[in-house]
């Protein structure tokens, strides 16, 4: 756990204390929690942290946060995958290199990542980029990575091995993610001692839920449907 005084506001424990402060306020006990991506990455640990609050966890080709970290470090592939996680490290410059290619960025990130093409229109990058444009965003998504690789987060971490996640998971994973190895998946069982399903996805990249929308919202809706089996 990271001290509270070195805290950002973007790190793991206070975000997912942020969906604890949801989930209570709407008057509930417990949730299932669906995430992909970074949403993925704080849905982990958000299982781990608060393990009371959680009835189902899925999450969408997400590795799990602290698997993610050693294999950037000891993974060739996975680190030539995520260079941009290390180059997001440096103060300022990111921001200001992003900002000078941000259309393009933009489409490639969606457009030209998506195996299937057709995932994203045109609308669909500009309300992205828009959204990109306004004062403060980028410096905000790019904290997530800065917090991530952050010397408090590691001294937090050090030596500790991950807790289990002990309510029902699903891993949705599409097979050809260009940000993610499927090697970050070996050995995920460990960290799941509940009834644990993966599933991949053919011809589908990292955007999963935009590339094959009926497929990932038949199999949440199958998964949180039916509590007693996987």
């Amino acid at each position: 756990m990271i001290p509270t005084s070195l805290k950002t506001g973007y790190d793991l424990d206070t975000l997912s204390a942020d969906i604890q402060g949801l989930i209570e306020s709407l008057g509930y006990v417990k949730a299932h929690i669906v995430g992909h991506d970074w949403g993925g990455a704080i849905a982990w640990h958000f299982a781990q942290k608060f393990p009371n609050l959680l009835n189902r966890l899925a999450v969408l080709n997400a590795p799990h946060p602290q698997r993610f970290t050693q294999e950037l470090l000891s993974n060739f592939d996975q680190l030539r995958r995520s260079w941009y996680v290390l180059t997001f490290q440096v103060p300022a410059l990111p921001e200001w290199l992003i900002q000078q290619n941000l259309q393009r960025l933009v489409k490639t990130l969606f457009q030209d990542q998506s195996i299937r093409k057709g995932a994203f229109t045109t609308q669909d990058t500009e309300i992205y980029q828009a959204a990109l444009e306004k004062p403060g965003v980028l410096a905000a998504a790019l904290s997530y990575y800065r917090q991530l690789l952050s010397p408090q987060t590691w001294l937090a971490n050090w030596g500790r091995s991950p807790s289990p996640i002990a309510a029902p998971t699903l891993i949705l994973w599409g097979e050809e993610d260009f940000f993610f190895s499927q090697k970050l998946l070996e050995g995920i069982e460990q960290l799941v001692t509940a009834p644990l399903k993966l599933k991949f996805l053919p011809n589908c990249g990292h955007w999963v839920q935009q590339e094959a929308p009926q497929t990932v919202n038949r199999e949440l809706l199958e998964f949180l449907r039916t509590p007693d089996k996987l």
